[in-house]
């Protein structure tokens, strides 16, 4: 009771319960490539830019470790394979300058605007895919979104997969070498 009284004295609010849940991003926002496959060549380039754990993988965040990065946004599409959902948290000694931003038409600018958490919900087995609806989407599901960055450095990101007994922890350059 008191440290409530001290809350609404000092004209703060409590945090409502649930605050350090993750974003949900489920099937409703997945994205389908519209264009021809990809050649294997293309496709082996664009894995070796990437980062795959715990059934995700975070395309082309190997790049933004480069010296052409700058502070803002570093897109990175994210897929899941398999149906189990995937949890990505930045850890919270990052959370001041880094943030996922995977919620449709949000366009976070700012890494406040922007979420510490997210969890990929991919589409259930059976579903038919939007682009092509005779054909079923199969056990990949991709999202197309972006980091929101304020400065250089090495972020974590801690990756759990659904039913894993503990995170995997992931190290990110971004404009750095980790």
């Amino acid at each position: 009771m008191r440290f409530l009284l001290a809350v609404l004295a000092a004209g703060l609010a409590a945090a409502p319960a649930g605050a350090n849940a993750p974003r949900v991003v489920g099937c409703s926002t997945h994205v389908e490539s519209g264009g021809p496959r990809p050649t294997a060549t293309q496709l082996r380039e664009a894995r070796r830019s990437s980062v795959t754990v715990a059934h995700l993988t975070l395309w082309g965040v190997r790049l933004a470790g480069g010296e052409r990065f700058r502070p803002g946004l570093w897109k990175a599409g994210v897929s899941v394979r398999d149906y189990r959902a995937v949890t990505v948290r930045v850890a919270a000694r990052d959370r001041g300058w880094v943030a996922l931003d995977y919620v449709q038409a949000r366009n976070a600018t700012r890494v406040a605007d922007a979420d510490p958490a997210v969890r990929f919900e991919p589409c259930p087995p059976g579903t038919r895919r939007f682009s092509s609806g005779h054909r079923p989407l199969g056990a990949e599901t991709s999202w197309a979104g972006d980091f929101v960055v304020g400065r250089r450095g090495c972020a974590t990101l801690l990756v759990r997969r659904r039913g894993a007994a503990r995170s995997v922890r992931v190290r990110i350059g971004f404009g750095a070498r980790c």
